[in-house]
């Protein structure tokens, strides 16, 4: 489904829909309600980077496994500093709240351990996260040559979701229930391949 606001594309997948829809249903305690809502604020504060430094959104995804924006501007093509500022506005403001949130105490610590959990999360140093893309970013300035950027990323990718794996597996194995990770991981690993091919 997808719809404009202002100049904006929005597209939020059925997948995604279905997804908040159980989690709503089968989530007692709200914690993957807020985990949504600061997901959103973490896309939030990307577009109010961008448009800050005069760009602006061209299309937002809703998709089963998180929130992609689009510039107008394509992200590569802008100064690095604007670069570095917009790929990090999303993990600076959960890192800040996870702070905030650490600091109001215990009755706190849900909101505490969400944001440092998508924090810890979009910083990891994989394909289409924030880490992945400020790594890329960084590689590409330091080594001129865009092929050797990609080789190096891919390398250091492949190793960082290849970690994420084994202590997905490592949790699952431990928990008896909890699959979440082994699914994002997987997921990011699908996603790291499917960029190989194109």
């Amino acid at each position: 489904m997808s719809f404009k606001l202002f100049d904006t594309k929005i597209y939020v997948s059925y997948f995604f829909i279905c997804l908040i829809t159980l989690f709503s249903l089968c989530d007692d305690s709200g914690f993957y309600f807020w985990a949504i809502f600061f997901s959103l604020l973490h896309e939030i504060m990307h577009i109010v980077a961008a448009v800050a430094l005069k760009n602006s959104p061209k299309e937002i995804s809703f998709m089963p496994f998180g929130i992609k924006m689009d510039l107008k501007t394509n992200i590569e093509i802008l100064e690095f500093s604007s670069q570095i500022i917009i790929l990090s506005a999303g993990c600076a403001l959960n890192l800040f709240m996870a702070i905030i949130f650490y600091y109001l105490g215990e009755n706190f610590i849900n909101y505490f351990l969400i944001n440092l959990a998508l924090f810890i999360f979009n910083s990891l140093p994989i394909g289409t996260l924030d880490g992945g893309r400020i790594l890329f970013a960084v590689l590409n300035k330091v080594f001129k040559a865009l092929k050797t950027a990609e080789f190096v990323f891919d390398i250091i990718s492949f190793f960082t979701v290849s970690l994420l794996i084994l202590l997905a597996f490592y949790v699952f194995f431990k928990s008896g229930y909890n699959v979440s990770l082994v699914i994002t991981s997987i997921y990011l690993l699908l996603m790291l391949l499917n960029r190989q091919r194109c």
